[in-house]
């Protein structure tokens, strides 16, 4: 007979299947046959009955419906990498870590390209999350280098006061 599980509790091991016949019957985990799967809540299965309980429980495999191909109509690539979230998300960082002594001016640089490149991919792609963090990356970058700047005419200044000029 077939039906489907309509419950199962793994600690205690045991569930119920609704058979096509529309009788419900009750199954403990020793009486599923299936090495492949495991008993879950909608799977489809074939059983014996005995006695009201179900016995030899095997999941029935169904071969996936695949819709009619169709020729691809230009370059297929995933929301995630193509619509500038991720570079934009990946160019506020590199803006941060621009703060970093020594390497920061490598990671400014990277927080001005990444910003703008997923500036790029956000307008085409028409997401308004990526044009949003590709501005922002590029906003700290900036706002980082005359933070910089500021203090490195500051410093300066303070040294060549320091030295005494007669």
């Amino acid at each position: 007979m077939r039906g489907s599980v309509l419950s199962f509790d793994p600690s205690r091991g045991e569930g119920i299947i609704l058979g096509d016949d529309g009788n419900r019957c009750a199954f403990t985990e020793q009486y599923w046959s299936d090495k492949v799967s495991r008993p879950v809540a909608g799977l489809t299965v074939d059983f014996v009955t005995d006695s009201g309980s179900a016995k030899d429980i095997f999941a029935i495999r169904q071969a996936p419906v695949s819709a009619p191909s169709q020729a691809p109509r230009g370059p297929v690539a995933s929301p995630s990498t193509s619509d500038g979230s991720l570079l934009g998300g990946l160019s506020v960082g590199a803006a941060v870590l621009g703060l970093l002594p020594g390497f920061g001016v490598l990671f400014l640089i990277a927080g001005f390209v990444l910003g703008i490149i997923a500036r790029r991919q956000a307008k085409v792609a028409g997401n308004s999350t990526g044009l949003l963090l590709g501005a922002i990356g590029i906003a700290i970058a900036s706002l980082v280098v005359v933070v910089e700047l500021i203090f490195v005419v500051f410093l300066g200044a303070m040294l060549f006061a320091s030295t005494g000029s007669p």
